[in-house]
């Protein structure tokens, strides 16, 4: 192979990469817009009794016997 014809080979990866990295952020994009537009659907009623509702279920959790151990022993193994 020639030095041309590698370099053509690199400017033709370099431009399909471009082009993917391209379709990859467009398609971020448009998931965000959804995400948003369906966001603003749920009202604020249902996504607080949610908040409460996981946070009640989560203490209750924690405060069990295997868990609330299991927390114990991470805080204690990070202090050291």
């Amino acid at each position: 192979m020639s030095v041309r014809s590698l370099n053509r080979q690199i400017d033709q990866r370099q431009r399909d990469m471009a082009r993917q990295r391209r379709c990859a952020l467009q398609l971020l994009q448009k998931q965000r817009e959804t995400f948003d537009q369906q966001a603003r659907h749920i009202p604020l009623p249902v996504v607080l009794g949610l908040a409460v509702a996981g946070g009640f279920a989560a203490e209750r959790f924690f405060h069990t016997r295997a868990p609330s151990n299991l927390w114990r022993l991470y805080l204690a193994w990070r202090t050291f």
